[in-house]
């Protein structure tokens, strides 16, 4: 799977000793996925990114937690999200 814009956090929710680190990519059709690292949860969001949303991590940020906490995803493969389990790993404030 190849993304165009990674984004990399740690919401710091007590999901672990190392909180909720979490990466979402955006492809180049705008679809979004998501790892939550410490939780093992994958998924690509139902709704593309919104348009003016790609190349700011705020709204980035914002959009993946409200829709990932509504339950608006299906689940992904590792094998497609494992570059950004990477980045949620390896994620240093």
């Amino acid at each position: 799977m190849n993304f165009k814009t990674i984004v990399a956090w740690n919401t710091n929710k007590p999901y672990s000793v190392n909180g909720q680190r979490i990466a979402v990519g955006i492809t180049e059709e705008d679809k979004v996925y998501f790892a939550d690292a410490d939780r093992n949860i994958f998924g690509v969001l139902k709704k593309k990114l919104p348009p003016g949303y790609a190349f700011d991590d705020d709204l980035i940020t914002e959009y993946v937690l409200h829709k990932y906490g509504a339950g608006h995803y299906t689940d992904a493969l590792f094998q497609d999200v494992k570059v950004l389990v990477d980045c949620a790993l390896h994620f240093e404030e």
